[in-house]
């Protein structure tokens, strides 16, 4: 699997490297899937150490993140997707991190 995203980051960059996370989860590009998640993370940590996130909702991503990299250690990557999906990054938009978290969805037109 290919990315086309360039090493500068923006607040978006966090919620737009979800969807390809995802899809290389599920159909089994696991080390595309790995690879694009060191991305999202070193992306995050650049958009949180700007302390534009309380306290509170740390803790969330934090959780988030945790659970997540469980499923990745156990190899449960139908979990590691729904929980980036469903609960990572839709958490992160509410937050103000980005645009509305598009679903990987392959039946859509």
């Amino acid at each position: 699997m290919t990315d086309n995203y360039s090493r500068d980051s923006s607040p978006c960059e966090v919620g737009s490297l979800g969807a390809p996370i995802v899809a290389a989860a599920r159909t089994g590009d696991y080390a595309g899937a790995a690879r694009l998640l060191n991305r999202l993370l070193q992306t995050l940590q650049r958009e949180l150490s700007k302390g534009r996130v309380a306290a509170s909702d740390l803790s969330k991503i934090t959780y988030s993140l945790e659970t997540l990299l469980a499923m990745q250690e156990m190899k449960n990557w139908v979990a590691f997707a729904d929980i980036l999906e469903y609960e990572f990054l839709p958490l992160w938009q509410r937050l103000g991190g980005g645009p509305p978290v598009s679903r990987h969805d392959d039946t859509a037109p």
